[in-house]
């Protein structure tokens, strides 16, 4: 860039000859500021292009109320431009236009405040983005301000206290960004873009808000949010990301589309619509705890091809309770065995549900394995009849059979009928069993289980139901 060395003072002095031509064009110059200079922005159009900043501090502003209607003529614009100021603010103005054209900009401190300002653009070429070291946008109170940000990356960005009609962002960047208090009245869509480190929104009001298609998504954390209109996070490929959403109110539908990221946390929310969450992939967990959800949910393939074990007890319990509410009796049986599962894992063997649950887990895995309900009668029936017989070695009775190597073997059919006798027989009055009270004893707690595994194989069978 070949330029032309002028300093702060003369910047001023051109300007002041030029102040009574409302279109300035300032073309090639590179410009040392020493101390600190102001430019009045009041009824001008500035245009600064291929032009170098460097120094301490620059302020523009209007000298005339900012109360003032927007003006068609009063703008300010950068093209190729760097920037290598400590300060730059943009402050107290009254612009049409603010225009940042394949810029860079190292400031410490640059902010665009307390300014009505209908179009701010920063811009740049696919094949050379604009870069800023950090940016605050403060106090833009203007309701029909636009904010299109493409092709720029930033370290730090901020929006503070603002009312936004439309934000865009494009092929946006930002390694640490902080919006709070924002109020957006048409739209705030994000497209292509990613959030490095961090991006946290406060106490905020986001009408039709949008993101999709970005990737290296960090943390984002969205905080005392009202959503208005519909909600989409769609397209989203960032599996170590962590998603937080903390006490926020969805006015209507919330779409989660086609994401794989790490995790998500819904806590403390209010879903007044519909929330669906269609081919959603999360590889570290998936929160929802104590949120009020108006209507239902949409699960689409999230019980299916995620690691439900990574689930929590509560948010178990917040999806088996959505889909009692839609009647979807299949997902709700896989939902309740794990949410037994987890409980049953969280349990010692002091309490008194353990024993329960373990029954429950051993006899059909809670309600939705009728083979492992097969498994364990026959086990408990064959255990039993082999105690029965073991003991009837030992004691007096006229039960035919027992076990003893030392006596004649009983013949196959002997055993057979008397086993099936032994699990299925009804008679609690058999002479046979009653000849000895241990028999007896052992018959009559055999029956139970038995009987216990014949209804939990039942039981995993009406899953279906």
């Amino acid at each position: 860039m070949n330029t032309k060395k002028i300093s702060g003072e003369k910047l001023n002095k051109m300007l002041d000859s030029l102040s009574s031509d409302p279109f300035i064009h300032i073309k090639g110059f590179e410009i040392n500021i020493i101390d600190w200079e102001s430019i009045d922005t009041f009824g001008k159009s500035f245009v600064f292009e291929d032009c170098v900043f460097n120094g301490s501090r620059i302020d523009f502003y209007s000298s005339q109320n900012t109360t003032l209607p927007v003006s068609n003529n009063s703008s300010i614009s950068f093209k190729n431009c760097i920037i290598n100021l400590d300060s730059l603010f943009i402050k107290d103005c009254t612009l049409y236009s603010l225009v940042f054209d394949w810029v860079q900009i190292s400031c410490n401190h640059f902010s665009i405040t307390s300014s009505k300002i209908l179009n701010i653009t920063f811009t740049s070429f696919i094949s050379s983005k604009s870069n800023i070291k950090s940016l605050l946008l403060n106090n833009l109170q203007l309701d029909n301000t636009s904010l299109d940000v493409r092709l720029t990356n930033f370290e730090y960005f901020s929006i503070k206290d603002c009312k936004f009609e439309k934000i865009y962002f494009a092929n946006f960047i930002s390694i640490r960004t902080y919006i709070e208090r924002l109020f957006i009245n048409e739209y705030m869509k994000i497209y292509d873009s990613e959030f490095k480190e961090i991006a946290s929104f406060k106490n905020s009001t986001l009408l039709n808000f949008k993101i999709e298609t970005s990737k290296s998504i960090a943390n984002i954390q969205f905080t005392d949010i009202i959503f208005k209109e519909t909600v989409f996070f769609s397209r989203i490929n960032s599996i170590r990301s962590f998603w937080e959403f903390n006490t926020c109110d969805f006015e209507s539908k919330v779409h989660f589309h086609h994401l794989n990221i790490g995790e998500i946390s819904l806590q403390n929310n209010v879903f007044n619509d519909i929330i669906s969450l269609d081919n959603v992939r999360f590889s570290i967990n998936f929160i929802m705890k104590s949120c009020f959800i108006n209507k239902t949910i949409f699960f689409g393939d999230l019980l299916i091809r995620n690691n439900l074990k990574l689930v929590d007890l509560d948010t178990l319990r917040t999806f088996k309770n959505q889909l009692l509410k839609s009647d979807n009796k299949i997902e709700y049986n896989i939902i309740n065995a794990l949410e037994q599962r987890k409980y049953f894992q969280e349990l010692k063997w002091t309490d008194s549900d353990y024993y329960i649950l373990w029954l429950n887990k051993s006899s059909n895995e809670f309600g939705t394995n009728w083979l492992t309900g097969v498994w364990f009668t026959l086990k408990t029936s064959i255990f039993f009849f082999l105690l029965l017989l073991f003991i009837n070695s030992f004691v007096s009775s006229i039960y035919p059979l027992e076990l003893n190597l030392n006596s004649k073997f009983a013949h196959l059919n002997d055993i057979l009928i008397n086993y099936l006798k032994f699990v299925f027989s009804f008679r609690f009055d058999s002479s046979e069993f009653q000849s000895n009270a241990i028999l007896y004893f052992i018959f009559i707690t055999a029956k139970i289980f038995i009987g216990l595994g014949i209804y939990q194989t039942v039981a995993a069978f009406r899953k279906f139901k």
